[in-house]
Order: C-alpha cells, then sequence, then structure tokens
C-alpha cells in the first residue's frame, strides 16, 4: 500500500475528482516497478537469494491483480478524458495563405523551367507541387493540373501521366 500511496502522490492523484494531475507518469512508474521487480527476481535467482526472490514475486504477483484497481484504470481514464477536452488547433489564416502563395510561386516556377528545359526531375518536383495543392484544397479538384500537357506529341495531361505512367 505503500508504493500505490507514493505513486499518487508523485502523479499528483486527487482523492475528491479521482483524476491524476500526470496520469502517464503513474502508467510509467507502475511498468517500472514491475519491470525492477523482475530484475530482482531474476537477480535473486542467478544469486540464491531466495527471500529477494519471494518478494519481488509477491510484488510482481500484486501488481498483476490489484495494479489495475489502484492505479492504471483511473490514470489511464484521466489521459483518455483529457483528449477529449484538449483544443483541435487549426493552422492560422495567415499560415494558409502563404503555403497556398508558395505553391503556387513553385508551380510557376517548375512550368516555366519545364518549357525551358524540360527534364524529369522537373517533372516531378511539379508533380509534387500540384498533388501538394490537390490534398491541401479541400474540394479535391485539380484545375491546374488538367491543362499541363506532356509534350504536343503524347497529349497526355499530368494527372494521366500521374495515374497511369506505364502508358508513357
Amino acid at each position: 500500500m505503500h508504493t500505490i500511496n507514493a505513486v499518487k502522490r508523485v502523479a499528483g492523484y486527487n482523492e475528491e475528482t479521482n483524476v491524476f494531475e500526470k496520469a502517464s507518469v503513474a502508467v510509467k512508474l507502475g511498468h517500472s516497478l514491475n519491470k525492477i521487480a523482475m530484475l530482482i527476481e531474476s537477480h535473486s535467482t542467478i544469486s540464491g537469494d531466495v527471500e529477494a526472490g519471494k518478494i519481488a514475486n509477491s510484488f510482481q504477483q500484486l501488481y498483476q491483480s490489484r495494479w489495475p484497481e489502484y492505479i492504471s484504470t483511473t490514470a489511464r481514464r484521466t489521459m483518455e478524458e483529457a483528449k477529449w477536452n484538449s483544443p483541435q488547433l487549426l493552422p492560422f489564416t495567415e499560415d494558409v495563405k502563404r503555403l497556398h502563395i508558395y505553391l503556387d510561386e513553385q508551380e510557376k516556377t517548375y512550368c516555366k523551367l519545364l518549357s525551358t528545359q524540360p527534364s524529369s526531375q522537373h517533372w516531378s518536383k511539379l508533380a509534387k507541387v500540384t498533388l501538394t495543392q490537390v490534398i491541401v484544397d479541400k474540394k479535391g479538384k485539380c484545375h491546374k493540373c488538367r491543362c499541363l500537357h506532356t509534350s504536343p506529341a503524347t497529349n497526355r495531361t499530368l494527372i494521366q501521366i500521374l495515374l497511369w505512367p506505364s502508358q508513357s
């Protein structure tokens, strides 16, 4: 019982609300104490210290049977409730705007590079920028990449290349 009280004190357990201040500390301490008991038990077997082995073994049995009742169930519930109550952070409008501006600049840069110096590296970078734009755009519409043709000979759009690369 001393160990349970010590863990509750360290993890900031509140008897009135039945909540831990630092629930993850309580769970981690339980795992650590169990590992220590296993180490003591194995060391006592090697050294022949039967009494230490019995004490470590009895702690492990108590840990398995009573620890969830006193510590881990409440700690895990506290952690789950903390997830429910945590606010979901959304990106600032300026950050999203800055991302769109950056992606548009990158698109223009790689389109110019492709018109002057066509290469697979430039296509790859343009494809990555375009896919990023598609992912960022919640509607999932990609008006820009429908009009980008690979060459006049194949007349394939960027979407066709990305979806069916083997047809090139």
